[in-house]
This record gives structure tokens, sequence and C-alpha cells, in this order.
């Protein structure tokens, strides 16, 4: 994990819109930090604009002490969980874990040992023979954000 810094961080829609009005936050580097608040006060259009997925109308945003208000989200390494996930219901954990890298054709050694790692970091390594169903939602989020052993490289800074 790393640090980020969110300094003045302001989003409008249609110009007049403020939907985020001068947000200051400092997440220092492995600390856990929670949005909570009620629904349509800006917590996922936060989330968005650090992910890259929503433009930032002014402030600034450093993740690592990089400026990132202009860098394309797949340039971010940030992942981003939604609520509503898709898991295939007929595999198990690891296979849901380890489709993306099948699909990509990597060793399967390879793919043992990043799925091995993503469970072990997510802490469901114990659970890997279960399918979806069996999991609380807490779970299968867990589950959803280990699909990253499917990519190049695991992202440093993750959101639920």
């Amino acid at each position: 994990m790393t640090q980020i810094t969110l300094q003045s961080i302001q989003k409008s829609y249609l110009g007049s819109v403020q939907v985020i009005r001068d947000v200051d936050l400092d997440i220092a580097a492995g600390e856990f930090c929670v949005f909570l608040g009620p629904s349509g006060c800006g917590k996922s259009t936060l989330l968005r604009m650090i992910a890259g997925i929503e433009s930032i109308t002014a402030g600034a945003l450093h993740i690592g002490g990089v400026h990132m208000n202009d860098v394309p989200p797949a340039e971010r390494e940030v992942a981003m969980v939604f609520q509503n996930y898709a898991l295939y219901p007929h595999m198990s954990l690891y296979e849901n874990m380890a489709f993306g890298l099948r699909q990509a054709k990597v060793d399967k050694a390879e793919i043992h040992r990043r799925v091995s790692e993503a469970a072990e970091v997510l802490q469901i390594t114990h659970m890997l023979d279960r399918l979806p169903k069996a999991l609380s939602g807490g779970q299968r989020q867990r589950v959803a954000i280990g699909d990253w052993p499917g990519h190049r490289a695991p992202p440093q800074r993750v959101f639920v």
C-alpha cells in the first residue's frame, strides 16, 4: 500500500452542480480508511475520482507522492471492487481467481503461485475449494479483489 493525498478535491457536474466540496484527506501507507455516509453523499464519486474513472474538477490527487489528476485509470495501479461483482457460481474460489490467468495461458505453477499469494493476502486460503454461494457478501468481495492475479502485477492500492 502507499500514501494517498487529496488536496481541496472538488467535483461538479454541468459546471454548477457541486457534489464533492473541498475534500482534504491524507491516507498513510498501510492505513485502512472507510468512507461512510448516506446514499448520494459522494462516497462512490470520491472513490471513482481516486481510481481515475471520474475526472477531478478541482484540487490535486497524489498517490505515492505522484500527481495523478490526469493519469489514465489503467496506469494508476488502483483496483476497485463494485458492490455488484461477478463470480462464476459453478466454479470454486480458486477457479474464479485463476480464470483470467488460464485465459492468458499462464503456466499452471505460476497460476497456483499467484492465486495462493492473493488468497494469503486476502485471508481466504482456507476457503479456496468453496463455491461462491457458500460465502458471505464480504468474503465474495475479497474473492473479486483476488482477480488481480490475472493481471501483469498486483495493484499497489485497493479500494473496496
